[in-house]
């Protein structure tokens, strides 16, 4: 990660908005810069702004909606802005806060964040999503940011003094360790996974329950013995289903012969129900006749009503007509007489305006000249009221000058010491600091001297403890090494054939042919199957046989039926187009008439035509009817026939391949079998059951013998390698006492020689620390101080330094309130000058102000008495439109009554035309109703209603005419059915197949059903239970392998998660942790070698992340880092810090480093020092920014950002290059 540029805005003392580009020129050229400026000036604030921008908080502060210590005092807004580049990809960050309307007193608003690419493309705008994002892209969060890049006040010992935790957080954010951790947490849970998988399978395999040899055999022989069975039933209820269906169609056939001669009857009855339909039919044609003079007196009648209330209507119109003529005369005089009335007033309102128009001038000229003059003294009343505000606020603020002048001259005079402070008090940090480090060393030294001390008596206890130990572990040894001895001489004496590799050999041998021994049975069964199933197909083809040969007798007997019947129907067919044809010439044949010609032969007489007779056509139609019926029902016999001959030449060849198939599965059969007892070595023939039941067990006893034999030979080889196993960790323990024996004497030897080196420094230290803290007293006892005690240390040296601050504010402030006192007294006498002339104008306008009101008050009044408050425009107009909308009444009254006029005279002329055309119409209706009542009276009509019901629409008389036609055709159809149902009872009746009836025959159907349902339902139970021990077999050798290879799988994560695995995942992390913590305390003592030889860092022993300080000076003493001078941890802290800049991985990369103070507790010597070695570090390509107050050190950096104060206005700013706008 890398900072190109920082933008800020009224943060802290810088107000106003700054930009620092590191892309430009002097940072492109050197990479190591400082950021001077005195105390308090704001240098600080500039990497406020960098955390502000990155991660909305400061290693100070804390930003939120309800405060903001960072924005600058009388500022409406604040922001900060920052672009940066991870990984060769530039972002920029932006952070920005504002006070309602910002204005300075406004309350304070949310805040606005925004990251997005250099390109402008914006990633987030959302507070928490970007603090994430940020963390995600750079690798850092907050406190990682100020522990490895950015090195705050107070804050350089933030790593070298944190705890594990925290260390171990940085490391693995720096370094990307964390999956290791992943790893051993995944490592840890597969492990529990494969051992409950393991555990659930060995219940399940313990769960399984297998058939004995016995009960399969003997369900076997069951099912045998009840598919017998079930084929004898099969065959029973074949029969009686045959019986059944014949006595079902025989009583089928008689109630259906019930139903149509019903049917029949019913037909008869509603042919004759519609004989009035059949009247209604004959009378529609006369009633037709006489249906147009009834519709045209009808249209006469309703024509004269019509007439006649048209002129009732236009006599009522007549009457209201004249009404309105009498009201509308009265409205045209009323009108007349208000325009007259209108003329009067407007003239007389004319008259009035005349004096009126002048007055109101100059009321309205005075009116504007006293706004004017009003307006004008109210600004001068403001004006002075304004100068005399001004005037008290300059008195207040020369009394407040006067007051601070005063106290800061006090104090100054009160404070003479603090010029001698002032010069001393940087050497006397240091040597202060001197003094408590040789104060701390001492300690440090006597708890050595007592922690060697303790570790001597230990090691003496130690090593009397041990002795005891060494004595019992060598009898130990020397018992475990007999017993180990007699369980090999006695392994050795066994014969050949009961040792282990003798056993295991013949007992593969059995397990190999185990599985050939198993499907012996599985053959034999199979067998004996296949020969029942072959005996069985052998009988189902006899039987197809004959069924095809009678469904094939049956069929020859059906084409020759059908040909005679076809030839029948032909015949009919023929018969019954010709009587159609000689019926449909009868009409011609009635229209002949003796001595006209006919129109098809010519001839003048007509001989047959009075004793013709039509030829009987419904017998033949009949006849013809039922014949083509008969031949249908024969064609689909045919039909059926065909297709019952084509399903069991199917059936028969199925069977016919089944029984091949059958006889190719025997013949494999067979070799199997012999190839199996070939393998086995066994006589056996195939079918016998019994013989192969007994070589069985046989083989299984032999299996079980060699299995315990075997199980002996590796328990007492168990016992040998148990008893060497042990014998080994006895003798390893035993050289492990020995060797803490002898290491506890070599290191009771060297804390002697370490007892008398503390000795000798604590002599040294001691001379050192008598002669610092006498010169210390010396030099404070002159500037009236005492020593501090060691631990009040800092908080006196930071008193002092505020005591010496306060005393350069006071200097300055008393030289800022003497130039500000002098301003003051200046704008005071100016204010006094301002406030006399603003009363003189005041007055003056005053005077003008009262002699205006006195004229306007005069004109008021007398407008008052002429025309009161109307105004003038609105009330003339409001008249003249008066006077014209009476006019416009006028008119419009004389146009209404004119109108009306004219609407009486048409009224009249059209009621003189309807009189004369009503008294036509009437005429002519009477007419039309004698000429009805004559034509009424010679039809077959008694009157008007019966002439109505004979009428029938097209509708309603086809609707008729198509009901009694299908009555005719239904009675023809019954009768036709009755005779075919009479045929098949007789035809029924002629071929009985038992003499036993319905009720009979269905119980003891029923009662074969439940013997062939109890017989299934056995045979499905053994079928099924032999099934599932087939499936569990299969299942059971499915799990031993599946257990197996889960084992052998579990064996291989246990040892993983022995070495790497926890629940946590530190067990793995903080070893990969370690790894990298003592990368980087490599890299840090690198730097340390460089910027002081003195001191090197080491982990602790016994603790994976805890660090700890080598003193090279003290024969390589080690040290807590908390023992460390505020100079010393400095010097570390910088060390691990540019150690971390240069540990990379594949995550983050630092190439800034920011460093606020700590340079001043360092001597000329080491802060050179340092200063090389940020030289040395920035050269590599890494940008280096150092805040400081340190002369030494702003001279040593020639590129500076100075931060400059503003005096007595508690601002400060920034070279001008570096202003924005």
């Amino acid at each position: 990660m890398k900072i190109l540029s920082i933008r800020l805005k009224n943060l802290n003392s810088l107000k106003g908005e700054w930009k620092i580009d590191f892309r430009q020129q002097p940072f492109t050229d050197q990479g190591l810069f400082a950021i001077t400026g005195p105390t308090g000036a704001g240098k600080s604030t500039l990497l406020d702004a960098l955390c502000l921008a990155l991660y909305h908080r400061t290693p100070r502060l804390t930003i939120s909606a309800n405060g903001n210590e960072i924005m600058s005092r009388h500022t409406g807004d604040c922001l900060s802005e920052v672009e940066f580049e991870v990984k060769g990809k530039g972002y920029r960050a932006f952070w920005a806060q504002k006070r309602a309307r910002e204005k300075s007193y406004g309350n304070l608003q949310p805040v606005s964040v925004e990251l997005a690419t250099l390109e402008g493309e914006i990633i987030t705008s959302r507070v928490t999503e970007k603090l994430s994002k940020i963390a995600e892209l750079t690798g850092l969060d907050f406190a990682n940011f100020t522990r490895s890049m950015l090195l705050a006040q107070g804050g350089f010992a933030a790593f070298l003094n944190a705890d594990a935790n925290s260390r171990a957080s940085l490391l693995e954010e720096l370094t990307g360790t964390e999956i290791y951790g992943r790893i051993s947490q995944q490592t840890f849970d597969m492990t529990r996974q494969h051992q409950q998988q393991v555990k659930e399978m060995e219940a399940e395999l313990k769960g399984v329950r297998l058939l004995s040899e016995a009960d399969i055999s003997q369900r076997q022989q069951r099912r045998t013995e009840l598919q017998q069975q079930q084929q004898h039933q099969n065959e029973q209820l074949a029969t009686l289903s045959q019986q059944l269906a014949w006595r079902d169609q025989l009583q089928q056939a008689h109630a259906q012969l019930q139903q149509l001669s019903q049917s029949e009857a019913e037909a008869q009855q509603a042919l004759a129900a519609a004989q009035p339909q059949r009247e209604q039919l004959a009378l529609r044609a006369p009633a037709q006749k006489l249906q147009p003079l009834w519709q045209q007196l009808e249209s006469q009648r309703a024509q004269a009503q019509q007439q006649q209330q048209q002129y009732d209507s236009l006599q009522q119109q007549q009457q209201a007509l004249q009404t309105q003529l009498s009201q509308q005369q009265a409205g045209v005089d009323a009108a007349a007489q208000q325009l007259q009335e209108r003329k009067l007033h407007h003239q007389q309102l004319l008259t009035t305006l005349e004096q009126v128009i002048p007055l109101d001038r100059d009321i309205h000229r005075l009116t504007a000249e006293q706004d004017a003059r009003k307006t004008a003294f109210a600004q001068a009343t403001a004006r002075q009221q304004e100068a005399e505000a001004q005037l008290t606020t300059i008195a207040t603020a020369l009394a407040q000058l006067q007051t601070g002048k005063e106290q800061a001259q006090h104090y100054l005079q009160q404070h003479p010491q603090l010029v001698m402070i002032d010069k001393s008090l940087q050497r006397w940090g240091t040597e202060l600091k001197q003094w408590r480090a040789v104060q701390q060393e001492q300690a440090a030294l006597q708890q050595k001297q007592q922690s060697v001390q303790e570790k001597q008596i230990q090691l003496q206890q130690a090593l009397s403890q041990l002795t005891p130990q060494i004595d019992s572990q060598q009898q130990t040894v020397s018992q475990l090494d007999q017993q180990v001895q007699q369980l090999q001489q006695r392994q050795t004496s066994q014969p050949a054939e009961q040792q282990e590799q003798a056993l295991q050999s013949h007992y593969q041998h059995w397990q190999n042919q185990r599985p050939q021994a198993e499907r012996l049975q599985d053959l034999t069964q199979t067998f004996l199957q296949l020969q029942e199933e072959e005996q069985q197909l052998r009988l189902t083809l006899q039987r197809l046989q004959q069924q095809s040969e009678q469904t094939d007798h049956a069929r020859t007997q059906a084409r020759e039926e059908y040909t005679h019947c076809n030839r029948d129907v032909k015949r009919l067919e023929q018969l019954v187009r010709q009587s159609q044809v000689i019926a449909s010439l009868e009409q011609h044949r009635q229209q002949l008439q003796p001595g006209h010609a006919c129109p098809l032969c010519g001839a003048l007489e007509h001989p047959l035509v009075s004793n013709y007779e039509l030829p009987a056509t419904s017998a033949l139609e009949q006849e013809f009817k039922q014949q083509s019926e008969r031949l249908e029902a024969i064609r689909n016999q045919g039909i059926e026939l065909n297709n019952t001959l084509a399903r069991l030449s199917t059936e028969l060849q199925q069977r016919q391949e089944r029984i091949s198939v059958v006889e190719r599965e025997v013949q494999e059969l067979q070799q199997r079998w012999r190839q199996a007892i070939t393998t086995l070595n066994s006589p056996l023939a195939l079918g016998d059951q019994t013989s192969l039941q007994q070589w069985l067990q046989g083989f299984q006893q032999q299996g079980q013998q060699l299995e315990q034999a075997l199980t002996a030979s590796r328990h007492d080889k168990e016992q040998l390698h148990t008893g060497q196993q042990q014998l080994a960790q006895q003798q390893q323990h035993l050289q492990q006492l020995l060797a803490q024996q002898l290491q506890h004497q070599q290191q009771l030897a060297s804390l002697q020689e370490q007892q008398q080196d503390v000795e000798a420094q604590l002599g040294r230290q001691a001379h050192s620390h008598a002669e610092l803290t006498g010169q210390l007293q010396q030099e404070l006892a002159a500037c009236q101080l005492t020593l501090p005690n060691m631990a009040d240390m800092d908080s006196w040296l930071e008193t002092q330094q505020q005591a010496v601050q306060t005393y350069q504010q006071q200097q300055a402030a008393l030289q800022s309130l003497a130039e500000q006192l002098t301003t003051q007294q200046q704008q005071y006498s100016e204010q006094q000058s301002h406030l006399h002339y603003a009363q003189q104008a005041a007055t003056e306008l005053s005077t003008q102000l009262n002699e205006r009101q006195q004229q306007l008050a005069t004109l008021t009044s007398q407008r008052q008495q002429l025309f009161g408050t109307q105004p003038i425009e609105p009330t003339r107009q409001h008249s003249t439109d008066n006077l014209t909308q009476a006019e416009q009444h006028l008119n419009s009254q004389q146009q209404q009554l004119q109108s009306l006029l004219l609407q009486q005279q048409g009224l009249n002329s059209r009621l003189q035309q309807l009189s004369e055309q009503l008294a036509d119409l009437n005429n002519r209706l009477t007419d039309a109703e004698q000429h009805w009542q004559q034509a009424l009276e010679a039809s077959p009509f008694a009157d008007q209603q019966a002439l109505q019901n004979a009428l029938l629409d097209d509708a309603s008389y086809a609707l008729i005419e198509q009901q009694l036609q299908a009555l005719d055709s239904q009675l023809t159809r019954q009768q036709a059915l009755l005779q075919q149902a009479r045929q098949q009872l007789d035809a029924l009746q002629q071929q009985p197949l038992t003499e036993q009836d319905s009720a009979q025959l269905q119980e003891q159907l029923d009662s074969l059903k439940q013997e062939a349902a109890s017989l299934s339902e056995e045979l499905g139970a053994i079928n099924s239970e032999l099934q599932r021990d087939e499936q569990q077999r299969q299942q059971q050798q499915h799990l031993l392998a599946t257990l197996e290879r889960h084992k052998s799988e579990l064996r291989s994560w246990e040892q993983l998660n022995d070495l790497i695995g926890s629940r946590d995942g530190h067990k793995f992390r903080r070893f990969a942790q370690g790894l990298t913590l003592d990368h980087l305390i490599y890299l840090a003592n690198r730097q340390l070698q460089r910027l002081d030889g003195r001191y090197q860092l080491q982990r602790k022993e016994g603790e994976q992340l805890e660090l700890a300080v080598v003193d090279t000076w003290q024969a390589d003493v080690v040290r807590d880092t908390q023992t460390l001078s505020g100079g010393e941890s400095f010097l570390v802290s910088l060390a691990l810090a540019l150690a971390l800049s240069e540990l990379v991985s594949h995550k983050t990369r630092i190439d800034s480093l920011f460093l606020d103070e700590g340079f001043g507790t360092l001597d000329s010597d080491t802060l050179e020092t340092a200063l090389n070695a940020l030289d040395g570090l920035q050269a590599s390509g890494k940008m280096i920014g150092v805040i400081s107050h340190v002369e030494a050190l702003k001279e040593r950096i020639s590129t500076q950002i100075q931060v400059r104060k503003q005096a007595g206005l508690g601002y400060s700013t920034l070279d001008e290059q570096f202003r924005v706008g």
